[in-house]
């Protein structure tokens, strides 16, 4: 929210957004400070060690999240499994169109296999354009797209094999585009389904799936 206040570089847009925000936390704060003022005697003693337990876990989720941001994202394992026939990635024009929806609680799909050197045309029909997810960013490409109501278009090109991570602004929420070669064959890091992609995918009136080419 500090952030948001200064770069707007107005003192009334900043007064605002931060007068509301300390108004949205006065319910919380409240409560705890009520629930705090009751607990005494022996059971006190547990209660504030359960309470420093639970800091400390936050503490380790918001260090995860920092990682995320840099581009290095502890929620996926070094040998995640790959679709090399992913049906979320249509080759259209020589261009991989990948359309992804963006929601409150995510990004549905998140996963995604594309192959290295051809253009990607990112599509996210953003539902939640004021949700923490409707600020997307990946590090690697230096990408960041506020997300507005309806259709966003981001367009990038991958230049190596490997992992392309993206995540929400805070790193709360995640995703990952796998990138593979143009033979279809994912790095070492990375285990492919057993389905090559060079037999896989299929062409339509409106484009052909992945895979095939």
């Amino acid at each position: 929210m500090q952030v948001i206040s200064i770069i707007k570089g107005s003192i009334f847009y900043g007064a605002a957004v931060m007068g509301l925000f300390a108004l949205g936390t006065v319910p919380g704060l409240l409560a705890v400070g009520g629930l705090v003022s009751t607990v005494k005697g022996a059971f006190s003693r547990k209660f504030f060690k359960f309470s420093g337990l639970v800091v400390l876990l936050f503490a380790l989720f918001n260090i995860s999240n920092g990682f995320g941001l840099t581009g290095f994202n502890l929620a996926y394992s070094k040998t995640e499994n790959v679709n090399l026939n992913d049906p979320n990635v249509i080759l259209e024009n020589g261009v991989q169109v990948v359309r992804m929806k963006e929601t409150g609680s995510g990004y549905s799909p998140n996963s995604f296999t594309i192959k290295l050197g051809i253009p990607v045309k990112w599509v996210i029909d953003a539902e939640a354009p004021y949700s923490c997810a409707s600020t997307l960013i990946m590090p690697k490409y230096n990408i960041r797209k506020n997300l507005v109501q309806g259709e966003n278009i981001i367009e990038f090109t991958p230049t190596a094999t490997g992992r392309i991570p993206f995540s929400c602004s805070m790193g709360m929420y995640t995703g990952v585009f796998n990138v593979v070669d143009k033979n279809g064959k994912a790095p070492a890091t990375i285990n492919s389904n057993s389905v090559p992609m060079a037999n896989a995918g299929s062409c339509g009136s409106d484009g052909c799936s992945y895979g095939g080419r």
